[in-house]
């Protein structure tokens, strides 16, 4: 599901790519994760400049429900809440 290319926020991260040789390959869904659970403010502002507030929902919506999500229960909590009282 490689619609908005996030990998490219990846590329010159070592701090959010270890777990993939190639980042470039990666989904969105995988990326996301890996950004909202170890980027900082800025990563984010990226990801709403790249795929828009509803697309970046969706897709947060899509991570978050899902039975087998890796991201943290605090930051799942945070963007549940940021969504609720920004993004609306």
């Amino acid at each position: 599901m490689q619609k908005y290319n996030l990998a490219k926020l990846l590329s010159n991260r070592t701090d959010l790519n270890w777990f993939s040789p190639d980042p470039s390959k990666l989904d969105d869904k995988p990326t996301l994760e890996a950004i909202l659970n170890y980027g900082d403010w800025t990563d984010f502002k990226k990801i709403l400049t790249i795929m828009g507030k509803n697309e970046f929902k969706k897709l947060f919506y899509a991570i978050a429900h899902s039975p087998r999500t890796n991201l943290r229960p605090e930051i799942k909590n945070y963007f549940s809440l940021y969504i609720n009282a920004n993004l609306q």
